[in-house]
C-alpha cells in the first residue's frame, strides 16, 4: 500500500475557530488522519519577512493533494501580492502544480455555526472578490461538495480522499478494473455515456438506471461509461461489469461477480 500523502489544507481563519469545541478545520484534519494521510497547513509555519507569496507557493508545491475549504470570507490579502488572498493564491499554486484538488464550499443557503460578524467580510469589495473566487472554483469543476457542519465535512472529505487515492491493479483473472471487457465501439451515444459517468463521479455517487427496450444498446452504454477516463482514474480496479442474465438469486449473482 502506498504511504501517506501530504495534504495541503487551505482555509480562512473563521473555519479554524468555529464552531467552538470542534471546528471545521479540526473535522478536516480528522478526515485526513482517517485516510492515513498527513496535513500541511500554513498555520503550522512561521511568518516569513521575505516574500510570503513565494514561500506559500513552495509549501503548496511540496504536497500531493490540495484541499480547499472555501467559506464566505475572502480572508487576508497576501502582503506582497495584495490582489489575491492567501486562499486564492494557494488554489492557484495547486492548479499550476497539477495537484489533486478537492474543494469544499461552505453552504451559503444553510444555517452554519459561525457568528454573522465572522461569516462575511464587512468590506463590500472583499465580498465581491470572494463571490468571484467561489464562482471560479465552480467553473473549474473541482468542487467535491458543500458543507454546513463539521461532521458533514469530515464524511465528504474522507470519501473524496479515499476516492482520489491511486488504485492498485486488479488481480489477474478478476473482472473488475483491468479485467473488464474491452471498451465497445460506440458512435452517437456520447451524451448518454457522459450522464452515466457523471452519476458515478458525483459525491456521493448516485444510482443511475439505463432504460429502454431490448437491443437498443443499454449494456454497451454502461460498458463504455466504465471505460471513461475519469471513471477509470477514480475507481481503478473497483470497476465491475456483472451480467445479471440468468441470475435467479443473490448468491448466483455474487458468484458471477467473483469470477
Amino acid at each position: 500500500m502506498a504511504g501517506p500523502r501530504r495534504v495541503f489544507l487551505s482555509h480562512t481563519s473563521e473555519l479554524r475557530e468555529f464552531p467552538p469545541g470542534r471546528s471545521f478545520v479540526a473535522a478536516a484534519e480528522a478526515a485526513v488522519a482517517r485516510a492515513q494521510d498527513a496535513v500541511t497547513d500554513m498555520a503550522y509555519f512561521p511568518v516569513r519577512d521575505g516574500k510570503p507569496a513565494d514561500y506559500c507557493r513552495d509549501r503548496v508545491r511540496g504536497c500531493d493533494v490540495y484541499v480547499g475549504l472555501v467559506g464566505l470570507r475572502y480572508g487576508s490579502p497576501v502582503r506582497d501580492e495584495p490582489e489575491v488572498s492567501y486562499t486564492e493564491l494557494e488554489f492557484g499554486a495547486a492548479t499550476e502544480a497539477g495537484l489533486v484538488r478537492l474543494v469544499f464550499l461552505l453552504d451559503e443557503d444553510a444555517a452554519v455555526p459561525i457568528p454573522p460578524g465572522r461569516l462575511i467580510d464587512g468590506d463590500p469589495g472583499l465580498q465581491a472578490r470572494q463571490r468571484a473566487f467561489r464562482a471560479r472554483v465552480l467553473e473549474a469543476g473541482v468542487m467535491a461538495g458543500r458543507f454546513a457542519s463539521p461532521d458533514q465535512l469530515e464524511v465528504l472529505l474522507l470519501q473524496a480522499l479515499l476516492d482520489s487515492r491511486p488504485q492498485p491493479p486488479a488481480p489477474a483473472g478478476a473482472r473488475g478494473g483491468g479485467g473488464l471487457p474491452p471498451r465497445p465501439d460506440l458512435v452517437g451515444r456520447e451524451a448518454e455515456v457522459g450522464a452515466v459517468a457523471a452519476a458515478w463521479l458525483a459525491v456521493p455517487p448516485e444510482p443511475v438506471a439505463v432504460l429502454g427496450a431490448p437491443g437498443i444498446g443499454k449494456t454497451t452504454v454502461c460498458l463504455a461509461a466504465l471505460h471513461e477516463e475519469q471513471v477509470a482514474q477514480k475507481f481503478g480496479g473497483r470497476r465491475w461489469f456483472v451480467r445479471c442474465d440468468g441470475a435467479g438469486s443473490a448468491q448466483t449473482l455474487l458468484s458471477g461477480a467473483g469470477g
